[in-house]
C-alpha cells in the first residue's frame, strides 16, 4: 500500500498550478497524470481484468480526441468519467485517481480560451499511461 500513497504525494507536489499554465508547469502536469494513469490503471485492471474493454474504451475516447485536435476539457472530462470511478475509489488505485483528479480539478479552473492547447499534453499523459496500463496487464487477463 505505501506505493499508491508515494505516488499520489509525489502527484500532488509535483503539480502546483499557478494562476496562468507555464510549460514547465503543464509538463509536471503531464507526466503526473502519465503516471497516475498508467499506475492506477495497472493496479485496478490487475484486480479487475474484466473491465479491461472499459479502459479501453477511455483510451479510444481520449484518442480520439487529440486525432482532432480538440483542446475541449469537458470532452476530456467526458471521455475520463466512462472510467468505473465509484470502484477505483474502493481499490488501492483510488488513491492515485483521487489525487490526480484534485489536481486536475485545480488546473481546469485556470484554462481560459488562450490557455486551452495546454490541455493536449496533459491528455496525451493520460493516453499514454492508459495504453501502457492495458499493455503492461495484457498477459494477466
Amino acid at each position: 500500500m505505501k506505493t499508491p500513497l508515494v505516488i499520489a504525494l509525489a502527484v500532488a507536489l509535483l503539480c502546483g498550478c499557478t494562476t496562468t499554465p507555464q510549460p514547465q508547469t503543464v509538463q509536471r502536469i503531464a507526466s503526473a497524470a502519465q503516471l497516475a494513469s498508467f499506475t492506477g490503471a495497472a493496479f485496478y485492471l490487475l484486480d479487475h481484468p474484466e473491465d479491461r474493454q472499459t479502459f479501453q474504451i477511455v483510451l479510444a475516447s481520449v484518442d480520439a480526441l487529440l486525432a482532432s485536435g480538440s483542446t475541449d476539457p469537458d470532452a476530456f472530462r467526458l471521455a475520463l468519467s466512462k472510467l468505473p470511478m465509484r470502484e477505483l475509489r474502493s481499490t488501492r488505485s483510488g488513491i492515485i485517481v483521487a489525487a490526480a483528479i484534485m489536481v486536475w480539478t485545480e488546473y481546469e479552473s485556470q484554462i481560459t480560451p488562450a490557455t486551452r492547447d495546454s490541455i493536449t499534453p496533459i491528455m496525451r499523459g493520460v493516453s499514454d499511461g492508459l495504453q501502457a496500463a492495458l499493455a503492461a496487464t495484457e498477459a494477466h487477463q
